[in-house]
């Protein structure tokens, strides 16, 4: 995939649940001292084309990457594994955990093809 493809995001938000934050975070994949969830986010979302998968997922502007299928904070190279991510789940949802106004946001996107660029129309900045 393309950097390009990498930094481009779609389904149907969660809506954030005091319940299910912790799980989303654990879902993260970082546990923080003495038992408390936290997210690691390593990624923003910059840019959200109208009209794209991830518009209609309800991705924001400012929303930051935790989880995206197996990708998580800590590798160095977590836009590749999105990539990777992207390229083996077209047309197939992925799971994605976001962190906005702090809070765990979950969600499944489907990276499709669509009008506009990328498999998921929204662009992901380094953290």
């Amino acid at each position: 995939a393309s950097q390009q493809e990498v930094t481009e995001m779609t389904q149907a938000p969660t809506p954030p649940a005091a319940a299910a934050a912790p799980a989303a975070a654990a879902a993260a994949g970082a546990v923080a001292a003495g038992g408390d969830v936290a997210l690691r986010p390593f990624a923003v979302v910059d840019e959200v084309a109208e009209g794209s998968p991830a518009a209609a997922a309800g991705v924001q502007l400012g929303d930051q990457l935790c989880r995206f299928g197996a990708a998580v904070a800590g590798s160095g190279s977590e836009l590749q594994h999105v990539a990777q991510e992207l390229q083996a789940h077209e047309e197939r949802e992925v799971p994605v955990v976001f962190l906005r106004a702090g809070q765990a946001v979950q969600m499944q996107l489907t990276p499709r093809k669509w009008a506009g660029r990328g498999l998921l129309g929204c662009h992901l900045r380094p953290l």
